[in-house]
């Protein structure tokens, strides 16, 4: 079952226009260019708790899915916070550092947060 997960969220990613994006990835902003390819990119609601406890959404938060099967430059997953994203949408070009990294097994993709740079 996970294999028909990857295999189908991997032909998501490569297939699907929506929120697929041109990514440059370096390992540091000015750095070496790690890994160049198209990952899944976009924008939700951040979801911050005020000082009376409560939940709100304020602003958004950035986030970018690269499939690891794509990322040939690590062989297993490691985080790639702190490093340096330039994103090319149907709009612009954009440039983040990654706040935080997180893989998802049953996909075998990394989740990054971004910030803007």
């Amino acid at each position: 079952m996970d294999t028909t997960i990857r295999d189908d969220f991997a032909d998501f990613i490569n297939e699907n226009d929506l929120f697929n994006s041109d990514v440059r990835l370096y390992d540091t902003q000015g750095g070496t260019l790690v890994f160049e390819g198209r990952g899944t990119y976009d924008k939700k609601p951040n979801l911050i708790e005020n000082e009376s406890g409560q939940f709100v959404y304020q602003g958004h938060k950035s986030i970018l899915a690269l499939t690891m099967s794509e990322l040939t430059f690590m062989p297993s997953y490691f985080s790639i916070k702190g490093y340096y994203v330039e994103i090319t949408d149907n709009v612009e070009l954009k440039a983040y550092l990654v706040e935080n990294s997180k893989y998802n097994s049953t996909v075998n993709a990394v989740y990054c947060e971004l910030k803007e740079s």
